[in-house]
Order: structure tokens, then C-alpha cells, then sequence
């Protein structure tokens, strides 16, 4: 009996597939012998049974949106991949609590119809921070003709007592290549937006971020917000975006450094984020058909990570590790934080089985086929 005959007797012969290239949006790629595709948690332990009982690797598969290169199977190591698209139960929802339980293949855009009928908001972007639904949006955007001028207005932004549902920054060589259809951009070197969700706090708002602040219609700047990433992407024809995050104090000074950093290697760079937790997207530029500008903008993100740590941040606020960093959390943790780690694992996966290279603190051989691609927000 085949393994393909196996799993289907599992989850039935049409919902196996077979010699699959399993990739998501870090560009990176390889390929796995059989796709599977449960309908139920039941069938998901009978398939994760399975393969230990055969030594077989296994790699959970979702909406293949990542931007790490986490369910890329390790090289040399073929898994069974487990599809959860069928996992599409609401297994409970209680509005008045602000809960709500679904299974794993439940778009966020399904939870957030169900939270908006009733009167919630559902906020994965870590900008927000409220569950019920706003009143109103209203983004309050300034400009700055320098990158401190624009910290500074973050700063007080956060202490005008007002808590607001987003504060994103965008370095002014994002915008050069962006150009924001609302306003003139032309002498920024930094922009903020804000959100209100009241007029108070948009008043509020407009007072700690100055007399160049001013309010524009939420769905023009939020759907210019969205395209800046495939903008930029475009003027060379690609991009490596890292997710680093370092201290609200220390956010000016990463900014700035990354610019540095391109320059050093001799690729442009530009970065925008939310500055809200740290999170800033620093952006190398480069041809993707010229090997050598390839591996200039791979050594600037080298120095990203490592700047990162310098500033006590971290390599990833969003992204997360997946296999474009492996390895990149033994330079940022002591000893004992990465045995914890690896305990862990050894515990819920004593044979290595699920996953495997994937999240690794440690330098580990071997990597997945692909390059890194576009990494956006």
C-alpha cells in the first residue's frame, strides 16, 4: 500500500494531492510529495498519527500568506503537508463576551463580517486597540522635514491621552517613490498618520502633531497605505523588507541607521512601519536579475538583524522567523532563553518531525529552494 493510499483512507482519496510546490509571499519554494487536506481536527490527529508512527515529516499549510518562508519544507527532508482549508467550522461565538471560537481554515475576513454584524471589530493588524467597533475613522496625517521632527510628533502623539487605533510613519524615500495622492510630499522626509476614532480625539490629535497636521478621507489614505509596498517593489523590480522592531526610543535612530546601512552597501533603502510597537519595515532595493545586487541587499539585511540587537530590539515584530531567519535568535537570546526554546519544541515534538528547520534559533545545513521575495505592510 502507497502513502498516498494510506492518507486516503484517512481523509479520502480526493482531498490528497500529490508532487505539490508548496510556497508564500517570501518568494522561498520547494516541494512536498503529497498534500493532504483534513476536514476536521479528528482528521488532522489521525493524520499527525500517522506520520509519527512512520517517522514522516509534516508541515501544517494555511493561506500560504507568510512572508518567512514558514511552511517551506526543509531541503533534503520531503514532508506530508497538511492543508487546513477545509477546517472552516464556527464552533462558537458569543458577542456580548468578545469571544469567538473557529477552526483554522476560518478566514479573517469571515471573523470579521461576524464581529462587524454585531457590532465588533476584529483587529489582527497590532495597530488597533480596542474589539469594539469605532464610531468613526478619521487618519490625521503631518509631514516632517526630518526624520526627529517626525519622532518627535510620534512622541506626542502618545502622550496627548489620546490612545489611537493606528500610528504609522513613512520614511521620505518611501514617499518619493510613493507619492501620496492627498497631499504635496514634496520637502518630507517623514510622515505620520494617526487614527481618531472621535472627533475629541482627532482634535486631540491634531494639536500634539502640529500645525501641518490635517485630516483626509480614511479610504483614500488607508488604500494608498496598502499600495505603497508594490510601489516601491516596482522601481527596481524587487525588495528585501525586514520586520524589525526596537524600542519606541530608539525607533528615530533605526531609521536613520538603516538608510546608513544601504548606503554602506551600495543599495537603496528606504523604511516605513508602525510606529506604534517599533515595527519598521526597512527596505533594501535590487534588481532581482543581477546576482551581485542580490547579495549586496541580503548583507544589508545581515546588518539590519544585527542593529536590531544593538538597539534591544528584535529581528522580527511580524513576520516572524520561519526559514528566511533561522538562526538569527541565537545572536539575540542568552543560552538558557534558546534550551527553553528547544526544550519546548522537544516536548510537543520529540522526534523532530514537525516542521523541521523551521524556527531553528540555531545556524542549522541546508536551504529551502527559492530566494527571499517581497515582504509587505
Amino acid at each position: 500500500m502507497t502513502l498516498a493510499t494510506e492518507l486516503a483512507a484517512l481523509v479520502g482519496a480526493d482531498h490528497v494531492e500529490a508532487d505539490v510546490w508548496l510556497t508564500d509571499a517570501s518568494g522561498l519554494g520547494a516541494g512536498a510529495p503529497l498534500l493532504v487536506h483534513p476536514a476536521c481536527a479528528e482528521e488532522v490527529r489521525r493524520t499527525v498519527a500517522w506520520a509519527y508512527e512512520r517517522d514522516v515529516a509534516i508541515v501544517a499549510v494555511g493561506g500560504r500568506s507568510g512572508y518567512s518562508g514558514g511552511i517551506v519544507p526543509e531541503a533534503g527532508r520531503p514532508p506530508v503537508a497538511v492543508a487546513l482549508d477545509r477546517l472552516t467550522r464556527i464552533r462558537s461565538f458569543d458577542p456580548l463576551l468578545w469571544r469567538i471560537e473557529v477552526e483554522a481554515g476560518v478566514t479573517t475576513a469571515t471573523v470579521q463580517r461576524l464581529a462587524r454584524e454585531n457590532g465588533l471589530l476584529f483587529p489582527p493588524d497590532p495597530g488597533w486597540k480596542s474589539s469594539p467597533a469605532p464610531v468613526a475613522t478619521i487618519p490625521v496625517v503631518a509631514g516632517y522635514p526630518t526624520i526627529a521632527a517626525g519622532i518627535e510628533a510620534i512622541e506626542a502623539a502618545l502622550a496627548s491621552n489620546v490612545v489611537p487605533a493606528a500610528i504609522e510613519y513613512l520614511q521620505g524615500d518611501a514617499l518619493r517613490h510613493a507619492p501620496p495622492p492627498f497631499l504635496d510630499a514634496t520637502g518630507i522626509r517623514f510622515l505620520v498618520i494617526c487614527e481618531a476614532e472621535s472627533e475629541p480625539e482627532r482634535n486631540a490629535l491634531l494639536d500634539a502633531l502640529g500645525p501641518g497636521a490635517r485630516t483626509y478621507p480614511a479610504a483614500e489614505v488607508w488604500r494608498w497605505r496598502g499600495g505603497v509596498s508594490l510601489v516601491v517593489r516596482a522601481v527596481k523590480g524587487e525588495k528585501l523588507a525586514e520586520d524589525i522592531a526596537v524600542p519606541l526610543d530608539r525607533l528615530g535612530e533605526a531609521i536613520e541607521r538603516t538608510l546608513e546601512i544601504g548606503e554602506r552597501h551600495g543599495v537603496e533603502a528606504c523604511s516605513w512601519g508602525h510606529a506604534g510597537d517599533g515595527n519598521t519595515h526597512s527596505t533594501f532595493l535590487f534588481d532581482p536579475d543581477d546576482a551581485d545586487d542580490r547579495a549586496r541587499a541580503a548583507a544589508a539585511a545581515d546588518d539590519l538583524f544585527a542593529l536590531a540587537r544593538e538597539l534591544g530590539g528584535t529581528v522580527s515584530g511580524e513576520h516572524g522567523v520561519g526559514k528566511l531567519k533561522v538562526g538569527q535568535l541565537s545572536a539575540q537570546w542568552d543560552d538558557a532563553a534558546v534550551g527553553a526554546h528547544e526544550a519546548i519544541k522537544r516536548a510537543l515534538d520529540p522526534r523532530g518531525l514537525f516542521n523541521p528547520g523551521t524556527k531553528d534559533p540555531r545556524p542549522v545545513t541546508g536551504q529551502p529552494a527559492g530566494e527571499p521575495q517581497a515582504a509587505s505592510t
